[in-house]
């Protein structure tokens, strides 16, 4: 069943196996919880680079350990932070599966197969391929672009697109290797440092070109 939840910037859209009644008061609340804390830390919302969380709440931690590990700062993992809270929440609520798609940060859980289509602005491969995955358990897919959306990039990609099983991670790595895509051996060099390690794998977009590195699902070809 398809659900989607709007507050403040952040619209989900939440599919799983069986209604979930939930979401609105957990995103109004995990949305208090950041305020209330950038309110007396007003670093946390502007800094580019990483940040202590203190003794913040758990969206909070999470959000500064992702952006220690990638180098950024941490609303460059809210997105991320947002969807895999929810999936843990969910998994509370006894789902067998679900999918949480935020803004193009997905996290899910689930034994079964998804497909995950990939939107990349100008590219001419954007909505022409998609992602085969199964991830036995928790997993996030988290995309940055310097050409879609409104979320800060000093890069030149059309997508770049991380794979790890904390959707927190893949979505501060997402805007690290996505800000050094001006050179794209520059950024298949720093995802190759990361792979194996924090992140899965990450997929760069730039026009016609495709690159990946690490682990990744399978992509297949969407048919017009």
């Amino acid at each position: 069943m398809d659900q989607t939840f709007r507050y403040k910037e952040t619209i989900l859209r939440v599919r799983a196996s069986k209604p979930l009644d939930f979401v609105d008061r957990f995103l109004i609340e995990r949305w208090q919880e950041l305020e209330r804390y950038i309110a007396s830390h007003p670093l946390f919302l502007t800094s580019l680079d990483p940040v202590d969380a203190g003794e913040g709440p758990e969206i909070v931690k999470r959000m500064a350990g992702a952006g220690k590990m990638a180098g950024t700062g941490p609303m460059a993992a809210v997105a991320g932070a947002i969807g895999e809270l929810l999936v843990e929440r969910a998994l509370e609520e006894g789902v067998e599966w679900i999918i949480v798609e935020n803004g193009g940060d997905i996290a899910m859980y689930g034994n079964r197969e998804f497909s995950v289509g990939l939107f990349a602005g100008q590219s001419p491969l954007s909505n022409r391929i998609a992602l085969l995955l199964n991830p036995n358990g928790v997993y996030g897919i988290c995309t940055s672009s310097s050409s879609v959306g409104h979320s800060l990039s000093f890069g030149d990609a059309d997508a770049v697109v991380v794979f790890s099983p904390s959707a927190t991670i893949s979505d501060a790595f997402a805007t690290s290797i996505a800000n050094k895509t001006e050179n794209l051996k520059d950024a298949l060099s720093y995802a190759k440092e990361h792979t194996g390690r924090e992140i899965d794998g990450a997929l760069i977009v730039k026009g016609k070109k495709i690159a990946r590195i690490g682990k990744i699902p399978k992509i297949v070809g969407v048919e017009e």
